[in-house]
């Protein structure tokens, strides 16, 4: 258990939605558990939207990375709507960065994804996932495929 690393990235999206580079009109991200063990990766959650009045997103997938841009792994989860869309992902290896995407998020100029990287450091030394916004695709740590539900 001393590997044991769990975070609740339960509120983080209200408290932060208006912290997105691109602006006003709101984000997608995860709602839940992001966990890293010795024996592997955990993600238990809903990936949900903030800012946003019924909104409706297709093909919405998350994708787990590495560090040098490698998928580990990707799940397609469907279309969003304001329910929001459950995740459960299982990983052997522990990924620097666990990314939300779909097409429909950067069709509308006021909307944002948030993205969750691994770190390490004095505050956390057996690292965690911190959150961070992207306005648009380019501004992703990792290349994400374009319009697609699956990686190139």
């Amino acid at each position: 258990m001393k590997y044991l690393i769990s975070v609740a990235v339960v509120a983080s999206l209200v408290l932060i939605a208006g912290c997105l580079t691109n602006g006003s009109g709101g984000g997608v991200g995860i709602t839940g558990n992001i966990t890293a063990t010795g024996e592997g990766f955990y993600l238990n959650g809903t990936v949900e939207h903030t800012g946003m009045t019924d909104p409706t997103f297709e093909d919405v997938s998350v994708y787990l990375y590495t560090a040098n841009g490698s998928v580990i792994r990707s799940e397609y989860l469907g279309t969003m709507d304001e329910t929001g869309l459950e995740v459960r992902l299982r990983a052997s290896q522990i990924p620097k960065y666990v990314i939300v995407d779909s097409p429909d998020i950067w069709a509308d100029s006021g909307i944002g994804a948030y993205y969750y990287e691994y770190v390490e450091d004095s505050q956390a030394p057996n690292g965690i996932y911190a959150e961070r916004g992207a306005g648009s695709r380019e501004e992703f740590p990792v290349t994400v495929p374009p319009n697609t539900s699956t990686p190139a």
